[in-house]
């Protein structure tokens, strides 16, 4: 007779999950609660503790700053774009890219462009 083996169960009722983050930031945050645990008095602080306690402080100008920092040069672009045509009109993205080159062409000095003729 063959005997099959039943998978084990794991209990689900764990009140822990795992979050992946770059080991800077896990050896940053275990050096903070390591910091935080040198004290004569109290119970032990842990990751959760610090972790509650910074998502507590976070408002809407941290979220926002958080949020921009993700932004990619192509999707700052396009908020600009977006902004533009809502102040100013509907205009094609390539007019908008011709208006921002027009600018910028003009704002530099002949000497620093990369389009003078080498001698």
């Amino acid at each position: 007779m063959e005997q099959t083996k039943k998978p084990k169960q794991t209990s689900s009722s764990s009140s822990y999950t795992v979050i992946r983050v770059r080991k800077p930031t896990a050896n940053k945050l275990r050096s903070l609660v390591n910091r935080l645990n040198r004290k004569p008095y109290g119970k032990k602080i842990t990751a959760t503790d610090v972790l509650n306690a910074s998502l507590a402080l976070l408002g809407d100008k941290e979220m926002k700053m958080i949020e921009e920092q993700s932004y990619t040069s192509q999707d700052r672009l396009e908020i600009a774009y977006l902004q533009y045509c809502k102040e100013n009109g509907k205009i094609t993205k390539d007019e908008y890219l011709a208006l921002l080159l027009d600018v910028k062409l003009r704002s530099e000095s002949p000497s620093s462009l990369c389009l003078e003729s080498q001698s």
